[in-house]
């Protein structure tokens, strides 16, 4: 059988390849706590944001290693500094950028697999919007940063912000 680039959950983005017999696979019945930081903008013209990316594959591997990704895998990305922009309304970023919001669909792919996306009001007010200018998949936070410290004390394990390169 010819293995080929998988997209167990979210289709389309955060792709995964099927591996046998590794070290260090994730037990399918634990449960996971992850938070990625979403804080790089887009690399392309019609690229979603790097973080994001980075969110979906994380699913995807959990899902891949057995892992019933809506039962015992707790997902959120906090999106903030430039990245806030990819998380607006498709109207408002086509007005602000002259093109589509390439982030909408996958936003909706991770909000439907159960992923939680948090704005940082902080950046959202600092770079001009509103809560209303908002994705309706969003649930705006005081602060990324205030963010970040609170899912970790509640026992989040930190995934870094990524340029996502190559993992569509």
């Amino acid at each position: 059988m010819e293995k080929k680039w998988q997209f167990p959950i979210i289709q389309g983005f955060g792709k995964v390849w099927p591996l046998q017999n590794v070290a260090c696979i994730p037990e399918p019945d634990r449960t996971y706590q992850v938070l990625v930081s979403v804080f790089n903008e887009s690399t392309g013209d019609s690229s979603p944001l790097p973080g994001l990316i980075h969110a979906a594959n994380a699913i995807n591997v959990f899902a891949q290693a057995g892992v019933r990704t809506t039962e015992n895998l707790m997902l959120a990305a906090i999106v903030y500094g430039p990245a806030i922009s990819g998380i607006l309304r498709n109207e408002v970023f086509l007005r602000e950028n002259g093109k589509e919001n390439p982030n909408v669909d996958l936003v909706s792919k991770l909000k439907n697999a159960g992923a939680e996306i948090l704005a940082c009001g902080q950046m959202l007010h600092m770079f001009g919007y509103s809560e209303e200018d908002l994705l309706p998949e969003a649930t705006l936070t005081f602060s990324g940063v205030a963010t970040l410290v609170e899912y970790q004390d509640r026992g989040y394990r930190l995934i870094p912000s990524s340029t996502g390169e190559g993992n569509n």
